[in-house]
């Protein structure tokens, strides 16, 4: 008996995918298992609304677009000095009065259905770095920006953003630093669904 169940579950997964009428011919089928002709009872005119209710719904099932497995969004970032705020009593700290990642620059990334894994890319006023982060719970995300060429000293940092109820519109913002900690940037970005 667990066999022939086996089997069956087997069976609708392969026919589902053929289409809403070869699946509605198994499942008629299906109903006809297990019973002799003369064991058969006509249906019952009650009845019959019923059943062809429950087939329309599989139908509208089998018949929907697959949800997307991915959402892509892209847009862009402008980074400036950021502030470091030092404790009372803690020796003072300045960084480089230098130009280097400021101005603007794009992000472009795509956020796994299943997973909410995030990973992308970026370039523009902090280098080109790679993103790598996870969308959690009432659409809130963080994610580290890395450097596409690990070895060149650039900036890497943080991001944490929102994504609206509508899931088209991802604002936040990025701090980040290079290798040496002696430039802080902050960023603000904004990205809409691609």
């Amino acid at each position: 008996m667990k066999a022939r169940a086996h089997q069956a579950r087997a069976s609708f997964g392969r026919l589902a995918s053929r289409g809403p009428l070869v699946l509605l011919v198994w499942l008629g089928g299906l109903g006809a298992c297990g019973r002799s002709e003369s064991s058969a009872a006509p249906p019952s005119p009650a009845s019959a609304p019923a059943a062809s209710a429950s087939a329309a719904v599989l139908v509208a099932q089998v018949d929907a677009a697959p949800a997307p497995t991915t959402a892509s969004f892209s847009g862009a970032y402008t980074a400036a000095v950021g502030t470091l705020t030092m404790p009372a009593g803690a020796p003072s700290w300045s960084g480089d009065d230098a130009d280097a990642g400021t101005g603007p620059g794009t992000l472009s990334f795509t956020i796994d259905a299943r997973s909410g894994h995030i990973e992308g890319k970026g370039d523009g006023a902090l280098g080109d770095v790679v993103v790598n982060g996870q969308l959690g719970e009432g659409g809130v995300l963080t994610f580290t920006l890395l450097r596409a060429t690990p070895t060149d000293g650039g900036f890497t940092g943080v991001g944490y953003g929102t994504r609206t109820p509508d899931g088209k519109k991802i604002e936040g913002t990025l701090r980040a630093s290079t290798a040496r900690g002696n430039m802080l940037r902050e960023a603000t970005f904004t990205l809409s669904a691609r």
